[in-house]
């Protein structure tokens, strides 16, 4: 005579079918809401075209690089807070776009890095990203480029910026204008600062290196709605 469960096994199997389905539902929506955090917004992804873009993009055709640089920022004192998620240097455009990134832990390490009475609210603008170009003065003797005498420093500031906030990350879309890279420069810095502790003279809270003129540059692929958006704005 075959098996035939009990209604206490039928409900207690129902039960603990409900139950293995509400975490798996569970553990499907923890991993779309971080999939959905981490992944960079729209209006971030897209190339921001102004005027010296679109004057660069007039002939129909536009270049930019990057290279194979770390992304984070990885000193001990500030491993992981920072990243640059994409970067493309233009150089006919003389321009520099990145797409800056830090999660919600970055904002909880500033308030204990700077002894703060709460954690700022991560809707401000919290950090100053700006640009600094390295410039060899004695492009014949590269043995004394750890003197500072023997090299020039030139800051690039913002020129615009977009901001988009998800529920683990904030997002910035950071354009700088007039940056030009020569023979005798040799690194391109994104240099990170606490919005209540700029002081150029110091260490920056934070640093990334873009370029350097010893990694081989490598063709950056414009998204083809990006060049048809410029291709637009040119008519």
């Amino acid at each position: 005579m075959a098996y035939r469960p009990g209604p206490l096994k039928i409900i207690g199997n129902v039960i603990r079918s409900i139950l293995y389905g509400l975490i798996a539902a569970m553990v499907l929506l923890l991993v779309w809401r971080i999939w959905f955090s981490t992944k960079i917004p729209e209006k971030i992804k897209q190339l921001n075209i102004n005027e010296q873009l679109s004057a660069a993009y007039a002939d129909g055709q536009l270049y930019g690089f990057d290279q194979p640089q770390e992304e984070f920022t990885r000193a001990d004192e500030n491993y992981g807070y920072f990243s640059i998620e994409d970067y493309v240097i233009i150089p006919e455009a003389k321009q520099v776009q990145i797409i800056f990134r830090y999660n919600n832990s970055t904002v909880e390490a500033l308030a204990e890095d700077y002894d703060l009475p709460e954690v700022p609210d991560r809707t401000k603008q919290l950090y100053q990203v700006s640009l600094v170009k390295t410039t060899d003065l004695t492009p014949d003797d590269r043995e004394d480029n750890d003197n500072a005498l023997s090299r020039r420093e030139t800051r690039y500031m913002a020129s615009e910026i977009i901001t988009e906030h998800t529920l683990l990350y904030t997002f910035h879309r950071i354009v700088f204008d007039g940056v030009e890279l020569g023979e005798d420069d040799i690194a391109l810095f994104a240099d990170i600062h606490y919005v209540e502790d700029i002081d150029y003279e110091k260490l920056p809270y934070g640093t990334i290196c873009l370029y350097d003129d010893e990694t081989r540059d490598r063709e950056y692929e414009f998204d083809k709605k990006d060049l048809r958006r410029l291709e637009k704005s040119v008519k």
